[in-house]
Order: C-alpha cells, then sequence, then structure tokens
C-alpha cells in the first residue's frame, strides 16, 4: 500500500502541472476524483483487468515478502534488501498514504487542485512570504 500511494502522491501532484494530449473534456478536472470521473469505462476496465492479471500472476511467488513480486530491474537487492533503505521505505509509505488521503479529502472539500488550495492557506498566513 505504501508503495501504491508513494505512486498516487506523487501523480496527483504531477497532474497538475502536465496532461496528456486528450480530446476535450477527457482527463481535463481539477481533482484527482473528477479527473478520474472523467476516464472512459473502457479505460477503467482496461486498467482492472491489468492489475488483475498482475495479482494473478504473482500470487505463487516463492519466498515472497508482502509487495515483493520480484521486479527489480535495477539490481538493488541482489545482495540482500539494506535494513536502513527497508525502514525508510516503510516510513515514507506511511507518510504517503496519510497523504494521498489528505490530498484526496482537500480537493473533494475545496473542489480546486492541491497546490492552489495549499498555497492560498500558506499566503494567507501573516508574514507569509507567497
Amino acid at each position: 500500500h505504501g508503495r501504491v500511494c508513494m505512486l498516487a502522491a506523487t501523480g496527483m501532484l504531477f497532474q497538475e502541472f502536465f496532461s496528456w494530449p486528450a480530446p476535450e473534456g477527457v482527463f481535463k478536472a481539477p481533482t484527482p476524483l473528477g479527473a478520474l470521473a472523467t476516464v472512459p469505462p473502457l479505460g477503467l476496465f482496461q486498467i482492472i483487468l491489468l492489475l488483475g492479471v498482475i495479482e494473478i500472476n504473482t500470487a505463487g511467488y516463492k519466498g515472497r515478502c508482502p509487495g515483493d513480486i520480484g521486479f527489480d530491474p535495477a539490481g538493488f537487492s541482489k545482495d540482500g534488501i539494506n535494513p536502513f533503505f527497508a525502514k525508510a521505505e516503510l516510513e515514507h509509505g506511511r507518510l504517503a498514504m496519510w497523504a494521498t488521503a489528505a490530498f484526496l479529502v482537500q480537493s473533494q472539500i475545496t473542489g480546486e487542485p492541491i497546490l492552489k488550495t495549499t498555497m492560498d492557506w500558506v499566503s494567507s498566513i501573516p508574514g507569509s512570504m507567497v
């Protein structure tokens, strides 16, 4: 869950700066859940199907730890996992879970992009230089 939320939090911020060329109205929404609502049904089906295929193909992976599906193209864990990096990943994953939840709640309450709302709040602080 931590790895997924690290990608999700990054993606939610990234979408405010960049978007793929798309037909008018598709993927054009100020909030993450609003953007999800613009995805065509076939696109959602493809995403769910891909996730199902990955889950089925990695279910019997021998010697697996939670979250380990044997994907290590850079070879970072060929000599074992460094305990420092494992702890850092766990801590960052937990923070990303909170950040993802906060981003979703914040964007649903305000109906505005995450960074805009955050910068508006920061600029309202007395003495702020933003």
